[in-house]
């Protein structure tokens, strides 16, 4: 928690955090501005809009396991290196979308062609492109069929190739209407725009170089971490992933942890730190939706009970959860109210006599960030 910025709020700046992080959960458009909140003492909402909107300080891409981060310009040539998409997956890709290589081709240039113009969105692409055949496709991914156009299938092929970059609209905080946040919907985003990808500030960094670094960066900054861990957060094969770490043998260091039948990961600069780490049990956060903390690692045993790992992970994502010490202790959610919109707290496993109050203050401290200064309520659910 501490690595996390998550015990005293001592986290500098939006970029300083996403650096720490190796990125921002972003698959939810408000996610990264909560985070963010648990992280930097007197955080502000347009602090990050700047940031995105304003200096183009972060960059939203595809990265870890296709999903979308907010990282820094210093980070994202290793990111995008790292965790590029194979030629083999996207030919899969086509192959299930029922798209051909030079359908794929030939749509790809005019998209790219549109994008020189000026940012658009989807619509906008598709009216771009009044002259071009387009059809509806029924595409296989995995175990969900989705239904889109041939357009929406190669700009979404265009971003795993970093070719296009999405950029939803800007966040305005005030206005959005937190009604079922938590319970059944993760995201406000409603229009996005796509543009080429700017040229990176630094140079391109090789597939292997870039792979290895950013599994020991992995290790150093959410670490003690498992090897399946590492193998989950690169997407790769256990035995790749001990690889990747080979040439890191000095600085990472294998522990065991008191309780825990694995072995871990740690790198060698915060071994004394953690052994002489004094645990505070009433620190209490209350996390987004796909939080680094509660995502960033595989084997959750150590933040969470099995008994009720299901219940913030319903179906492999991560619910917005309440965190009492170093546990996910419960999850949370808000409810429209005519007069105030209430924050609901529901625990999933018994805590310490007195811990209500720290979680009430804490719950109180969040409702004024969404909502305005005592403008939500807090009650806890059975």
């Amino acid at each position: 928690m501490a690595k996390h910025h998550l015990l005293d709020r001592d986290g500098k700046s939006a970029r300083a955090v996403a650096d720490d992080l190796l990125g921002l959960h972003a698959t939810s458009n408000v996610t990264p501005y909560l985070s963010l909140f648990n992280r930097i003492e007197q955080f502000s909402p347009d602090d990050l809009t700047k940031e995105i909107y304003g200096t183009n300080g972060l960059v939203r891409v595809r990265a870890m396991r296709g999903t979308f981060f907010i990282v820094t310009r210093r980070l994202r040539s290793v990111i995008e290196a790292a965790t590029q998409f194979s030629r083999k997956k996207i030919n899969k890709s086509l192959a299930h979308a029922g798209i051909s290589s030079s359908e794929f081709q030939r749509l790809s240039r005019l998209i790219l062609k549109s994008l020189s113009n000026g940012p658009k969105t989807l619509p906008e692409l598709k009216k771009d492109l009044t002259n071009t055949p387009l059809r509806t496709l029924d595409w296989r991914r995995g175990l969900r069929l989705t239904r889109r156009t041939n357009l929406g299938v190669v700009v979404h092929l265009l971003l795993l190739e970093r070719r296009v970059q999405s950029r939803p609209e800007a966040v305005s905080w005030w206005d959005i209407d937190w009604d079922g946040y938590g319970a059944r919907t993760f995201t406000r985003i409603t229009k996005v725009r796509y543009e080429l990808v700017p040229p990176l500030a630094s140079a391109p960094v090789g597939l292997e170089e870039a792979r290895a670094k950013l599994a020991a960066l992995y290790v150093k900054q959410y670490g003690p971490v498992s090897i399946d861990d590492v193998a989950w957060w690169m997407d790769e094969s256990r035995p790749a992933a001990e690889k990747l770490l080979d040439g890191f043998s000095e600085s990472v260091k294998r522990v065991r942890i008191q309780d825990s039948s694995e072995e871990f990961l740690v790198h060698q600069d915060d071994i004394e730190a953690l052994q002489n780490a004094v645990e505070d049990e009433t620190v209490t956060r209350f996390l987004p939706y796909e939080d680094p903390y509660s995502k960033g690692f595989k084997l959750k045993d150590r933040i969470i009970s099995p008994s009720t790992s299901r219940l913030v992970y319903p179906t492999g994502n991560a619910m917005p959860t309440v965190v009492l010490g170093e546990k996910i202790i419960g999850t949370w959610n808000i409810v429209g109210d005519e007069k105030k919109p209430r924050l609901n707290v529901k625990k999933l496993t018994s805590v310490p006599r007195g811990s209500d109050e720290h979680i009430s203050k804490e719950g109180r401290k969040l409702a004024d960030f969404m909502f305005g200064e005592d403008e939500g309520e807090i009650s806890f659910i059975a």
